[in-house]
């Protein structure tokens, strides 16, 4: 069975606006989590957001999920 997602077209001539409330914040711990993980020999792999309000060792996050070697 083929599973089938749905496609979004849109016209360059379209006009988008997009409109923030609020800018967006960005958790550092985790831009570091994600950028150890892309410079390790698997390439970048999505992690888990940390807590920004905790300190996270970026290597140790770029283990995740805890290898089993």
């Amino acid at each position: 069975m083929t599973t089938r997602y749905p496609v979004l077209r849109i016209d360059s001539r379209l006009p988008l606006k997009t409109l923030f409330v609020a800018p967006p914040t960005i958790n550092p711990a985790w831009v570091e989590a994600l950028m150890s993980s892309a410079n390790s020999p698997m390439g970048l792999r999505i992690v888990p957001e940390p807590d920004p309000a905790t300190q996270v060792d970026p290597i140790a996050a770029a283990m995740w999920p805890p290898s089993t070697v």
